[in-house]
């Protein structure tokens, strides 16, 4: 019976601290595919692998291990894993303690950022970058205030004579 309320506590600790990211492993987001803010008429997809909590970087913080998919042999559709950036590094209590969270306008400036209310929180932007040879590859996914769900995904490919942006934007869960 311990063992048992004991994963249920943790369960329920997970589903408190995961309200300001609705996003979850297994998730399957589709879009629309632009090329340096051009649309390009294809569909491109964001598949969310994994989603971890990420406490010991800060409150709210999550990692989310996802793959994009672009019909652009540039891009590629290894999986990567992003974190949530610190979002109150501009504040005294800073580095001390730190939150990945925003407020449902955006600002980063109360105190809420810090509490259990994730009714009015969100995880707002995740990043990873990797270089593999001459290219850098810069990964972002953007969290939308109202839904805490991706809606919008770009991959940032920088080369030595040239640099494009992949976008995925409009983002809806297929599942």
């Amino acid at each position: 019976m311990g063992k048992m309320m004991s994963a249920f506590l943790m369960l329920l600790s997970l589903n408190v601290s995961a309200q300001t990211l609705k996003s979850y492993s297994g998730q399957t987001l589709h879009g629309q595919e632009q090329i340096n803010e051009q649309p390009t008429g294809n569909i491109c997809y964001v598949v969310v692998r994994q989603v971890t909590s990420s406490e010991t970087k800060g409150h709210h913080c999550f990692d989310i291990e996802a793959q994009f998919a672009f019909n652009n042999e540039q891009v590629s559709k290894d999986p990567v894993s992003l974190m949530s950036r610190v979002t109150n590094y501009h504040r005294s209590e800073y580095p001390a303690v730190k939150s990945c969270a925003a407020d449902l306008d955006g600002k980063t400036s109360g105190q809420e950022i810090y509490g259990l209310n994730t009714d009015i929180l969100y995880t707002p932007f995740f990043a990873a970058t990797q270089k593999v040879g001459g290219t850098q590859y810069d990964y972002f996914l953007t969290i939308d205030p109202e839904t805490k769900m991706p809606s919008r995904a770009r991959v940032h490919v920088l080369k030595w004579f040239s640099e494009r942006d992949y976008d995925c934007v409009n983002l809806k869960n297929l599942n």
